[in-house]
């Protein structure tokens, strides 16, 4: 069952010039679901633990919204993955499934948790506002709009019909990528520090999206677009909401204060773990001020890096330092033990 969206009125739009303060209350923390949590099976062979979440949706009793693997990783150490999440599917007769995930793991169950309690509600929100989904059009109803740098339209969602009842602002997707076609007129309404064309593609330019028409997307999709502009676009999220970005709020703003530092040090650029010298690494990594020049491997040297401490430093800094007093060019120097037999000892 498809769901309609009701074209506008005809009342002419005005620009927007400012940010729409009242959105960004909700954008420190997106509302989520409660989820009540019970252990399944253990795999016996493996030690792969399973456990289920379940949350009541609009007030009905409970459901299942999602299934969790709980992988050893050491003592007392578990890598959890959501195998399975509740989802909005606009052609589904119940209209919410739980269904294959990806992208939410990691080691902390209480953040898993927080992720899986937020895109729970959020799937709420969208079965009971038709809005956010938006009306499937066929992309022959699209000619008026840009043909998008992405290829040929398979699908198309129009978040917004304009005063002839023609699709606006639309979500498309191709064979290979996809994002935001925009009308003029609703290009014309975006805050300048937003607006870049009429196009935007859907891993960071539809946050642009976002932040200029709030209100056709949940307060999640809010959330995670002011996320992505202040890692991504830092530049641009500071133009637009007046405000600085401080360490740690930015990957973007962070790596350039970091290759500023280590403009002359040696960052590993690639990686990958020594077959000839167990417990190393061997490491390819050019100067900091060369990470982003196309001709990097001219300036490129190679060296060899135990192991544990390139585990430890690289999870915590955009790249590993190489300290040329301890980290070597020449393949480390191993201590062999021969055990030699009687006949082969040398005589007293």
């Amino acid at each position: 069952m498809s769901t309609s969206v009701k074209a506008p009125a005809k009342a002419k739009r005005k620009p927007r010039h400012i940010v729409p303060q009242a959105c960004l209350a909700s954008l420190n923390e997106p509302p989520r679901s409660a989820l009540r949590w019970e252990e399944g099976s253990t795999n016996e062979a493996t030690g792969v633990r399973e456990f289920q979440a379940f949350a009541s949706i609009n007030g009905g009793d409970e459901r299942q919204v999602a299934i969790v693997s709980a992988e050893p990783r050491g003592k007392d150490r578990f890598f959890y993955r959501c195998e399975k999440i509740l989802c909005f599917e606009e052609y589904d007769s119940d209209k919410m499934r739980v269904r294959s995930s990806f992208g939410v793991y990691g080691f902390n169950f209480a953040d898993l948790d927080t992720q899986i309690g937020r895109s729970v509600k959020n799937v709420e929100i969208m079965a009971g506002n038709p809005m956010y989904v938006g009306r499937s059009v066929s992309p022959q109803s699209l000619e008026h709009l840009s043909r998008g740098p992405w290829g040929k339209i398979q699908n198309a969602r129009a978040l917004r019909f304009d005063q002839h009842g023609r699709p606006d602002i639309v979500t498309v997707s191709t064979a290979g990528h996809g994002g935001y076609i925009l009308s003029e007129d609703a290009t014309k309404e975006m805050p300048s520090p937003l607006r870049s064309g009429r196009c935007y593609e859907e891993d960071c330019g539809w946050s642009r999206v976002a932040l200029s028409f709030p209100e056709l997307f949940t307060p999640l999709e809010l959330h995670t677009a002011q996320r992505t502009l202040a890692n991504y676009e830092p530049d641009v999220w500071e133009k637009y909401f007046g405000q600085e970005l401080v360490p740690g709020m930015s990957q973007e703003k962070d790596n350039r204060t970091f290759l500023a530092k280590h403009a002359e040090d040696y960052l590993v650029v690639s990686a990958i773990t020594s077959k000839d010298y167990p417990g190393f690494v061997e490491v390819t990594a050019v100067r900091g001020k060369m990470t982003g020049e196309m001709n990097r491997h001219h300036e490129a040297k190679h060296f060899y890096v135990p192991s544990e401490e390139y585990s430890a430093k690289s999870r915590r800094e955009p790249y590993f330092v190489i300290d040329l007093d301890r980290h070597s060019e020449e393949p480390p120097c191993l201590e062999v033990k021969n055990e030699l037999t009687e006949d082969e000892a040398p005589s007293p």
